[in-house]
């Protein structure tokens, strides 16, 4: 008959179970589990189905980026103030949520999409309605922010950038097809605006749009459905980004733009040096000499910067310079002859 355990060997034996369960762990690493290649799930809303694809939101902002920048130039010279436009997000929501983060008084058009059919949503925030028709009427863009609707004549006034930013738009949209902006209505509650289902998704396009000193939010509103006939020409732009490209039409409108800028010119005849007690003794009927001779060339300068050298004169009783050459970086040698042609250009009394 075998031998009987003692307390202590079965309390011994009890104790050695749990350290055998906790070295287990130290024999060699198993391989590792399924678990590690588990595809992670997506939660997926079902009332705010994503239906326009990443590549093709993409090729929307850079679309609208260059759509920004031109209407800004445009918008500079029409206003003849300092303007800038930023696009700010692309995004597709719901109608609904769109017409939700809109205020309740604005400025709301519907515009329609030619030959493809169907209707966008163009808002313009009442901040900016009322800083452009403020320089419209010669005042300044600083205005104050004005709680009230936007009246008959007011709306009147605004149409003109209204066309200006849908040639603008058309402009732009030519690259992926030949598509026409219409003004189809104007207005002032967006609850009045119904272009499609408010549980559809749209595309919401964002602007800050700064005048001056003013600031304020233009809103481009596309419904998905009317984007699809357009999505092999956006995911292809998509592939070749369009901001590098320009076209004849974008060259003309730089050339327009800088046509119509306005540069100030100037005639040095000379630049006296005097001491502030000759300049407080001069009085009425005074003469000096100007130092230099009426019959050398005099320098052009366009916004301070010299451009020409020209030739001092008279042309209908009035002061005027003829332009001789252009200032190169090998200047040529002054001409000192005279000859017909000369353009009216105001100088300075001197």
């Amino acid at each position: 008959m075998s031998e009987l355990l003692s307390q202590e060997e079965v309390n011994a034996l009890l104790q050695s179970i749990p350290l055998q369960q906790e070295a287990a762990p130290a024999k060699p690493e198993a391989k590792p589990t399924p678990t590690r290649y588990r595809k992670r799930a997506s939660r997926y809303d079902f009332k705010r189905p994503n239906r326009i694809s990443k590549n093709v939101l993409q090729s929307l902002h850079f679309l609208h980026e260059r759509y920004a920048r031109n209407l800004a130039l445009d918008l500079s010279a029409y206003l003849r103030t300092i303007s800038d436009i930023v696009l700010l997000s692309v995004d597709q929501l719901s109608y609904a949520e769109f017409l939700m983060s809109l205020p309740e008084t604005t400025c709301i058009n519907v515009v329609k999409i030619v030959p493809q059919g169907g209707t966008l949503a163009f808002e313009v925030n009442p901040t900016l309605v009322f800083a452009v028709i403020e320089k419209l009427m010669g005042g300044s863009s600083e205005t104050p922010t004005l709680n009230r609707e936007i009246t008959p004549i007011e709306q009147a006034l605004i149409e003109g950038f209204i066309d200006m930013a849908l040639k603008d738009l058309h402009d732009a949209w030519r690259t992926i097809g030949e598509t026409r902006f219409e003004l189809d209505r104007r207005e002032t509650s967006p609850q009045l605006v119904q272009i499609v289902a408010p549980n559809e998704i749209v595309v919401v396009i964002v602007f800050e749009v700064k005048v001056g000193q003013t600031s304020g939010m233009m809103n481009l509103c596309i419904p998905a459905i009317y984007l699809e006939p357009f999505a092999v020409e956006l995911r292809q732009e998509h592939q070749t980004d369009i901001t590098t490209r320009m076209t004849e039409a974008d060259y003309r409108r730089i050339d327009e733009v800088i046509a119509r800028a306005v540069a100030g010119l100037s005639a040095d005849l000379c630049r006296q040096r005097m001491t502030i007690r000759q300049i407080l003794a001069l009085k009425e009927g005074d003469l000096f000499p100007l130092g230099a001779d009426l019959h050398q060339s005099v320098t052009v300068s366009v916004e301070g910067i010299p451009k020409f050298r020209a030739v001092f004169g008279a042309r209908k009783g009035r002061k005027a310079v003829r332009i001789e050459a252009p200032i190169v970086d090998e200047e040529p040698e002054p001409s000192s002859e005279g000859g017909e042609g000369f353009q009216a250009l105001e100088t300075g009394s001197g």
